[in-house]
C-alpha cells in the first residue's frame, strides 16, 4: 500500500507516467525487488555493501527510466 501511494504521488506530481495504472507500476517495482531477493537468498551469494548499493541503484534507475515522463 505504501509503495502504491508513493507511485500515485509521483504520477500526480508528473514524475511518473500516468498512462500506466499505479498498481501495475507497483507490481513492476516490487517484482524487481522480489526477483533480486530471491536470487540472493536462493543463490547464497555474498552481498557486499558496494554490491548492494549497485543493485539498488540499478533497480531504481531501470524503474524510473522506464516509467518516467518525457
Amino acid at each position: 500500500a505504501l509503495c502504491r501511494e508513493i507511485i500515485l504521488e509521483g504520477q500526480t506530481n508528473g514524475f511518473l507516467r500516468s498512462d500506466i495504472q499505479a498498481r501495475y507500476l507497483t507490481y513492476v517495482f516490487l517484482g524487481a525487488i522480489d526477483t533480486f531477493l530471491s536470487v540472493m537468498i536462493l543463490g547464497e551469494e555474498t552481498l557486499t555493501p558496494a554490491r548492494e548499493k549497485r543493485i539498488i541503484d540499478g533497480i531504481i534507475q531501470v524503474f524510473l527510466h522506464g516509467a518516467a515522463t518525457g
